[in-house]
């Protein structure tokens, strides 16, 4: 069967994800600290809307739970970089990774600000802290998107 094949056929280049299963794993890991922020920028504005100290809590975990999910999206990153950096056709990260370093970092501070106590906790620096690591998070996703991509041949 295996002879039948017509090697004469044109070749068709079709973009697919690089790096196979561990770029799988990255891109699924890194989407839970988008959810995490997204979630606590929504708790941050019904904490500052009700003023019920519920909401503080609630944000605070989200921070952390998302903190802790950055961190692993980025050291998963860091080993996928490390594996394939010298593998032809995958491009190059820098801006999604430099984008969720700097996002990790203002989520630290973010955390921070959120151990304080009661309103100041949250408004306005918390709220502001939180919408700007969750952008930044999403550009950093939406660059990543975009920049790992290699091309292969596919016989038509």
């Amino acid at each position: 069967m295996a002879d039948d094949i017509d090697d004469d056929r044109p070749i068709h280049r079709s973009a697919i994800p690089a790096t196979g299963a561990l770029h799988t794993i990255h891109a699924a890991i890194g989407t839970f600290p988008l959810a995490y922020f997204l979630v606590a920028l929504i708790t941050d504005y019904a904490y500052s809307q009700s003023g019920n100290i519920f909401w503080s809590g609630f944000a605070s975990w989200m921070i952390f739970g998302g903190l802790v999910a950055a961190g692993l999206s980025i050291v998963i990153g860091l080993i996928e970089w490390l594996a394939f950096r010298h593998h032809p056709g995958v491009h190059r990260t820098e801006w999604h990774a430099l984008i969720t370093l700097v996002a990790f970092a203002v989520g630290i501070v973010d955390a921070m600000v959120h151990a304080r106590d009661g309103w100041v906790a949250v408004v306005p620096t918390g709220i502001t802290l939180t919408a700007i690591t969750f952008i930044l998070l999403l550009i950093g996703s939406v660059l990543a998107a975009f920049e790992t991509v290699r091309t292969r041949e596919v016989r038509a």
